[in-house]
């Protein structure tokens, strides 16, 4: 998570929402290896990612969803709106598949190697570059 905070802050995201309910919180050590970077972000902790998801899209926003299933778009090549938020899903089980279905689009991070995944920090890294190209 403190890895998550400090690529969204290097590569200038607004706020960064999390579940309250699964995952890690905000610990010391989220922070220490954050860099500081939980400082200067906007951390929002939401009950229910899924009414943060509608809320969102109402306001005009592309929901995204970091994805290896068919329907998914090589992030490289997407074009991004002005306004999106990218959800990541948990390293193993990934996103939830009632949350997957009310994205706008899903999107992969192409792959040259034998292995099909990064960890979900080093894949925050990599969309957070394609989009803010």
């Amino acid at each position: 998570m403190g890895a998550i905070f400090r690529s969204a802050e290097c590569f200038g995201v607004d706020a960064v929402i999390f579940s309250s309910k699964q995952g890690p919180s905000i610990t010391p050590s989220v922070s220490k290896v954050s860099s500081g970077a939980s400082e200067h972000l906007r951390l929002v902790e939401s009950s229910s990612l899924a009414n943060s998801v509608a809320a969102l899209q109402k306001a005009g926003y592309q929901v995204l969803a970091a994805s290896l299933t068919e329907h998914a778009l090589d992030a490289a090549r997407f074009s991004y709106s002005s306004k999106w938020v990218l959800i990541l899903g948990a390293e193993g089980s990934g996103i939830h598949p009632t949350l997957l279905k009310k994205v706008d689009q899903e999107l992969y991070i192409p792959m040259r190697g034998k292995l099909h995944s990064l960890n979900v920090a080093s894949a925050a890294a990599v969309f957070l570059a394609f989009a803010t190209q």
